[in-house]
């Protein structure tokens, strides 16, 4: 893994540091971030070529308030465009989204989910809100009474979320982050696919693994 929020930020540096990659032989096979925005053909064909299997892609959420908050400048139909160029390279695609910073509501989680039921991304994440100290987020929530606890064990987006809004509880939004992943995994065409895609014994283990472990978290341990 490149550990780099947006490896393809300098497209020109990125596409050197491939055709070093290729050029050298160099025998990887890696997964990388990056924006929705930074990314063309020629770039994901060079990151293919030099070993790229998947990208990760920051999404959040789609509802237009949401993403103003966070001053997030990357929209769905963004998204929609990036994932449906980088599958056609050949590179599989996780979109990254969190649930519950300002502005949330249960309507727009759910618009959320209905969008990321539609987009043929690979994986996605669904995780929760953390207000890191320090942070706008940590202020708007601690000015506004929203904070339940300074347990910094329990900042965490696995984790019940330590904030809860008047129209949005912490519960409503850990029901929906684990709704909202049920509702892309557990549908009967994404299984299908992914059943197709196995191409190795290490895939089927791998895809075996993770099923299990997702039934155990979200379906049978699960109250939601």
């Amino acid at each position: 893994m490149f550990n780099d929020a947006t490896l393809t930020s300098d497209i020109d540096w990125a596409a050197s540091l491939f055709e070093g990659m290729i050029k050298n032989n160099i025998n990887l096979t890696w997964n990388c971030s990056t924006r929705a925005d930074r990314i063309d053909n020629e770039i994901l064909k060079l990151m293919k070529r030099a070993g790229c299997h998947t990208i990760a892609l920051g999404m959040e959420s789609v509802d237009p308030v949401v993403l103003k908050n966070i001053r997030k400048n990357i929209t769905g139909t963004k998204i929609r465009e990036a994932v449906s160029m980088i599958r056609k390279s050949g590179i599989d695609t996780i979109v990254f989204n969190v649930i519950g910073f300002p502005g949330e509501t249960k309507e727009s989680i759910q618009t959320t989910i209905e969008f990321l039921r539609t987009l043929d991304t690979t994986f996605i994440t669904l995780g929760i809100a953390v207000p890191a100290p320090g942070t706008d987020f940590y202020r708007f929530v601690e000015k506004n009474n929203y904070l339940l606890t300074k347990d910094w064990s329990q900042y965490d987006p696995m984790k019940k979320p330590v904030f809860s809004y008047p129209n949005l509880s912490a519960d409503d939004i850990a029901y929906y982050s684990s709704y909202g992943l049920k509702q892309f995994y557990l549908r009967p065409k994404y299984i299908i696919n992914r059943c197709l895609s196995i191409r190795s014994l290490n895939d089927f283990n791998k895809y075996v693994i993770n099923f299990v472990g997702f039934m155990k978290r979200y379906v049978m341990h699960s109250r939601v």
